[in-house]
């Protein structure tokens, strides 16, 4: 079999929490050997995410930590100890990339930065992951994901129309973080490879995860216009929402991107005569009256359930899918076909 890209590649990781791990587990699974060090002092945190094994708490229990730290080797140090830190000079001289997420200033309160491990290991990679990256007045800050959604301008956007900023359930910054940490780490290796001379890549969270709010952010650099919480919708489309079925908390997802395909829709659902309904027969129309088309969408989806109403629009040709539950996706056809589930 062949070997994966980056074996061979040794990285030592000092990440905790989401963002860090992640990166580095991405760098696992293309080969690389990672070796997490945890502080005895205070171990990851997200060996306390849930679910469980068996229900049952633990620090070895976590399939959340399961998840973000596959694949790894770990070790516990005291890194305020001299022995630790011999042990951890010992690994850099060995390692290709040391990734890191403590705040500005722990590293170097220990003598453990970057400028101390390239005299180590002059071509050694580092990256540091930080919320607001090494430099700059708020630069010693520190918080987590939920910290960061709100910086970043994230919760500002999600929710709905006159109420208070949402968040995604889930971390959204921390797991936006590593496809820029670990694609700025293999432009490091290449550069390497090229020139035998290491790197240091300050990585800043806020600005990586501010990526996927630019057509907002220039909304406000240019035409100093702030956008506001729209809950499920979009400007170029209409409907675009999530509507009731039967059965208890089952939703439908429907997107109407075209004027041909909100025809479809309406055939699908018995009204053909509604696509030339003057509040609804363009998409500009749609979006002045979106309540009441809205409220039409819902009255015909309320009574089925949302397999039949999947059904219909999907031979219609109408974008849509099931807002799915945990066991909606354990039980999916498609995911299984692929083998992507394998429990």
């Amino acid at each position: 079999m062949a070997s994966l890209p980056l074996s061979g590649i040794r990285v030592v990781d000092y990440c905790w929490a989401v963002a860090g791990p992640v990166t580095a587990k991405y760098l696992a699974i293309m080969g690389a050997e990672v070796i997490k060090i945890e502080s005895r002092a205070r171990l990851d945190g997200g060996r306390l995410g849930n679910p469980f094994i068996e229900g049952k708490p633990g620090v070895n229990k976590s399939g959340y930590f399961a998840t973000h730290s596959p694949s790894k080797m770990s070790i516990r140090l005291d890194i305020s100890k001299p022995e630790a830190q011999a042990l951890i000079r010992r690994l850099v001289e060995t390692a290709d990339i040391v990734s890191e997420s403590f705040s500005t200033k722990v590293l170097r309160e220990h003598n453990l930065h970057y400028d101390e491990m390239k005299k180590l290991k002059p071509d050694i990679i580092m990256i540091s992951l930080t919320m607001q990256g090494q430099t700059g007045p708020f630069a010693h800050h520190v918080g987590f994901g939920r910290t960061l959604g709100g910086l970043a301008g994230v919760d500002n956007l999600t929710g709905w129309p006159n109420s208070n900023p949402a968040a995604p359930n889930q971390p959204y910054t921390d797991l936006i973080v590593p496809w820029f940490a670990v694609s700025a780490v293999i432009a490091a290796l290449r550069h390497r490879s090229a020139t035998g001379r290491g790197q240091y890549i300050d990585m800043s969270q806020l600005e990586a995860s501010e990526h996927f709010l630019e057509p907002a952010i220039l909304d406000y650099f240019v035409n100093g216009r702030s956008q506001k919480r729209v809950g499920n919708r979009t400007p170029g489309a209409a409907p675009h929402n999530v509507y009731p079925c039967r059965g208890f908390d089952r939703w439908v997802a429907i997107a109407v991107m075209s004027d041909a395909m909100w025809s479809s829709l309406c055939r699908a659902m018995g009204m053909p005569a509604l696509a030339a309904d003057e509040r609804f027969a363009t998409l500009l129309a749609r979006k002045r009256h979106e309540e009441a088309l809205d409220r039409i969408i819902g009255e015909w989806t309320q009574p089925q359930t949302v397999e039949e109403v999947v059904s219909k629009l999907r031979e219609a040709g109408v974008s849509t899918g099931v807002v799915a539950r945990g066991e909606d996706l354990h039980s999916d056809a498609q995911l299984r076909h692929r083998g992507h589930l394998r429990i």
